[in-house]
């Protein structure tokens, strides 16, 4: 009889691992549970996710807080763009992953723990926009990725151009200026009106005005920009020189697919809203009385900050000529303008949830006094308190205002490129806003001078400089480890009669779009500094 009872407890407790019973307590123990689940596969992408606070992602040695062996090791920014090399593994309440930096160091990483996602899927790619202005005008779009796959996408048209006399387009202030000028041309120097438009007119509203070029400012999201088109002639001086612009611009929102939506015109001698710091007349594009000095995207497409710079004279010395700059925010979808305030040098910070400004003191001789950094968020302005004279550093370097060079921001705005000027400018500081710190000095490029410059990107994750002279050439120039501050002009793959006019960086600065003078496309990776051809079909 014992035997049996043995016998059948022993087919009860097979029976009972054997259930559900068993199963869920297998379950149970899965360090996996309760966690978000992983969206990532080895050789995807992921960015850092942007959550305003600025401190990024821990990286770790081996997975998991508690683990013997592990530790943290640094930490990767927002926006910092990484490729999965393994896992997911669940350790410690975390989805961990092994990831490679751009520089093609590998570290783990938390994607996310019960509550939230710390990575996000981000395929690393830009749409790349280039305007045709010969009838039927649009803007031609195409998709790059930063593997050189390239696909074109639809355009979005753009009315032909049109002309039109003043008195249909411009606004008062403009046909005033102008027809200011055109009698003193006609008292002074009449000849230097023959063979140009205003050759016999009489009235400014009465000249026919044709529409040039337009421009576009591309957004973050994709297939958004702001298009400016233009209604505007020049006046010869008396001297024969060209003149200045009279006329006004019109500022329209386009997205694929959509109708145009018109935001607001400004004309070019439509006045100052204020004129309180004189700042250097000695600036570039001088022909433009009003100038978007900076046009600048909120992440997330729904505003634009406006840096607008207006030439005029200091209201307590009508001889005394001034370039004046203030900040606008345009809400694109409801059509509406705000004013901020004076200042200059503007980027956004905290995904979007804050704009960073500079405005100035400075004397009769247009020296600046002092600059302060103030943020804009919820409504509010606050200034941050960094002196830069003190520092012995200048944020909006004079010596860069004949050649409209700005400096550059990390794609997070938590890093600003400023001018060691106590030392003429021959090296730069990077600025971390949340830390307050000034970085060791960076030289820039020997080959370079301050007015070679043409223009300047924080890349590959911000651990480089990304340099374009105005001759044309491209350097990249490291910030980070022992090889920091070497710079090398950018030669592989490019041809030698190559004259780089411009660059278009991908998210993250891993790699960027160049083109040349005569409209050519290509690749960098400024990583390995390579160079491959860009075809645009």
């Amino acid at each position: 009889m014992r035997r049996t009872y043995l016998l059948i407890l022993l087919i009860c407790f097979v029976a009972l691992g054997s259930s559900g019973i068993g199963k869920l307590e297998v379950y149970a123990q899965d360090p996996c549970n309760g966690l978000v689940p992983s969206r990532l596969a080895i050789g995807s992408t992921a960015r850092v996710m942007f959550d305003g606070d600025g401190l990024g992602s821990a990286l770790w040695s081996a997975p998991g807080k508690e683990q013997s062996g592990s530790q943290q090791v640094g930490n990767a920014p927002e926006g910092t763009v990484v490729t999965v090399v393994a896992g997911p593994i669940c350790l410690d309440g975390v989805v961990w992953l092994k990831v490679a930096l751009p520089n093609e160091t590998e570290f783990w990483i938390g994607e996310g723990d019960s509550q939230r996602y710390y990575l996000e899927p981000f395929v690393i790619r830009i749409e790349f926009m280039q305007t045709r202005q010969d009838a039927p005008r649009a803007i031609e779009r195409w998709e790059v990725t930063y593997s050189g796959e390239v696909v074109r996408l639809s355009e979005i048209p753009i009315p032909d151009p049109e002309t039109v006399m003043a008195r249909e387009k411009w606004q008062p202030d403009d046909i005033n200026a102008a027809n200011d000028a055109l009698n003193i041309r006609r008292q002074q120097c009449p000849d230097v009106l023959n063979g140009t438009v205003w050759e016999g007119v009489t009235n400014a509203a009465d000249v026919m005005v044709p529409e040039s070029s337009f421009d576009v400012y591309p957004a973050p999201v994709e297939g958004r920009a702001l298009v400016v088109r233009h209604w505007i002639l020049q006046m010869p001086t008396c001297g024969g020189a060209p003149g200045r612009y009279y006329g006004v611009s019109t500022v329209h929102f386009v997205q694929p697919d959509k109708p145009i939506v018109d935001l607001f015109p400004y004309g070019q001698h439509g006045g100052v809203r204020s004129r309180q710091a004189c700042l250097s007349p000695d600036v570039n594009d001088q022909a433009w009385t009003t100038y978007f000095n900076q046009v600048v995207w909120s992440p997330d497409a729904d505003t634009v900050a406006l840096n607008v710079r207006y030439l005029d004279v200091d209201p307590t010395n009508s001889t005394r000529e001034c370039a004046y700059y203030y900040i606008f925010l345009v809400d694109v979808f409801n059509a509406q303008v705000t004013p901020i305030n004076e200042g200059r040098r503007i980027f956004w910070g905290g995904g979007g949830t804050r704009l960073f400004y500079l405005n100035f003191e400075v004397d009769d001789a247009y020296n600046v006094l002092s600059e302060q950094l103030w943020q804009l968020s919820d409504g509010q302005t606050t200034q941050i308190n960094v002196n830069a004279a003190d520092e012995g550093v200048q944020f909006v370097p004079s010596v860069f205002n004949s050649t409209g060079l700005i400096l550059p921001n990390t794609e997070d705005g938590n890093e600003i490129l400023v001018c060691n000027y106590a030392t003429g400018c021959p090296e730069m500081l990077s600025f971390n806003i949340s830390r307050r710190f000034f970085s060791e000095p960076i030289t820039i490029p020997a080959d370079l001078a301050p007015r070679d410059i043409l223009q300047v990107y924080y890349a590959t994750n911000n651990a480089r400089l990304l340099w374009l002279s105005t001759s044309g050439k491209v350097y990249v120039q490291s910030l980070d480890g022992p090889d920091r501050n070497y710079w090398a002009e950018v030669t592989n793959g490019l041809p030698p009669s190559a004259r780089i006019v411009d660059i278009t960086l991908l998210p993250t600065g891993i790699a960027a779009i160049l083109q040349d003078d005569s409209n050519s496309y290509w690749l960098l990776n400024t990583f390995s500094r390579e160079v491959q051809p860009l075809q645009l079909p």
